[in-house]
């Protein structure tokens, strides 16, 4: 579920619209607080059978560290997909 909406939220914000940083920023970070910090930490605390809070304190530092990277990464991916030609023989 969580992998449905975060795709979803990358559709909304990257589908057949012009690459522009903001739109990178604006996705990552709802999908970092929406999925990675709201859902995932609350399937791991329901699976687990922890406190919320608790799984959250201990992913907090990992969510505040990898938004970075990721939005590099799709930055330089969109970029880079933006400058092919993709041609259809079918």
């Amino acid at each position: 579920m969580t992998a449905a909406l975060e795709s979803m939220i990358y559709g909304f914000f990257l589908y057949k619209k012009p690459i522009q940083i903001w739109r990178v920023i604006a996705s990552v970070i709802c999908v970092t607080v929406i999925c990675y910090i709201g859902l995932n930490t609350l399937w791991v605390s329901m699976l687990g059978g922890t406190n919320f809070m608790v799984a959250l304190s201990s992913r907090i530092l990992k969510e505040m560290i990898t938004p970075w990277i990721h939005m590099v990464v799709v930055w330089f991916i969109l970029e880079g997909l933006s400058r092919v030609k993709l041609s259809r023989k079918f």
